[in-house]
């Protein structure tokens, strides 16, 4: 009776064990380790010379300007320039991205909008009268806006080539000559009135000539010419 009673016991401790693993188990398959590539997949770098700057990414914001129903269109962009500055030199991006090969990247330059008219933002398919606008949207027609934020003017051609070595690493170089300015790299459309659709990559930074500095060197007074001598 006793050897079965302990047998029991034994058995019920095991299954008890048992248990208590297949839920940490459980518990523990909740939590996946995030991977090295998806780690590395938003991780945006800028060479210059023999240079490599990671940059930084910056939230957006999304200035609402019209409401359709669920629908929010307006503007993304932020609001002061980019605190990473770098030297006003040739770019050449450099990205992890082993799914699109450097499809979904892209170069832009952003300009300062502090207003913008009502009827832009305007995103239907059909798009509405002055006459009944402002029933719809409750706002006049060519109401200005404000907006102020630094937002997408242009977008920059990128030539995107695979790096040598490097799989899944690709390096993107601007067909122009970059001038002075406040500039992004995005991995998704952001330019425009788009109707609000959530968080978006975005890697903003500023191009400029290097400071000029507080105390130059001043000029080198001339040689004063040498007295004659006495006759």
């Amino acid at each position: 009776m006793r050897t079965l009673k302990k047998e029991l016991l034994i058995a019920g401790l095991t299954m008890i064990m048992v248990g208590m693993l297949s839920s940490t188990a459980v518990v523990g398959a909740k939590k996946p380790r995030k991977s090295s590539q998806d780690a590395k997949r938003y991780d945006l770098y800028i060479r210059q010379d023999q240079k490599t700057f990671r940059l930084p990414q910056q939230g957006l914001t999304f200035k609402t300007a019209l409401v359709l129903g669920s629908d929010q269109s307006g503007l993304y962009g932020i609001p002061s320039p980019p605190k990473t500055t770098l030297d006003l030199k040739p770019i050449e991006i450099v990205l992890f991205d082993p799914e699109t090969a450097g499809a979904t990247v892209r170069l832009t330059k952003l300009a300062h909008i502090a207003t913008a008219p009502a009827h832009s933002f305007d995103l239907q398919a059909t798009k509405i009268g002055p006459a009944i606008f402002p029933q719809i949207y409750h706002v006049k027609y060519d109401e200005s806006l404000p907006i102020n934020l630094w937002c997408v003017e242009t977008d920059i051609h990128l030539q995107i080539t695979p790096m040598a070595g490097k799989p899944g690493w690709f390096r993107a170089v601007p067909d122009q000559q970059l001038e002075a300015g406040v500039f992004a790299i995005t991995l998704s459309r952001v330019d425009g009135p788009r109707i609000y659709a959530g968080d978006r990559h975005f890697y903003p930074f500023v191009l400029a000539s290097a400071p000029e500095p507080l105390n130059p060197p001043g000029k080198k007074p001339a040689a004063p010419h040498p007295t004659p001598p006495c006759p």
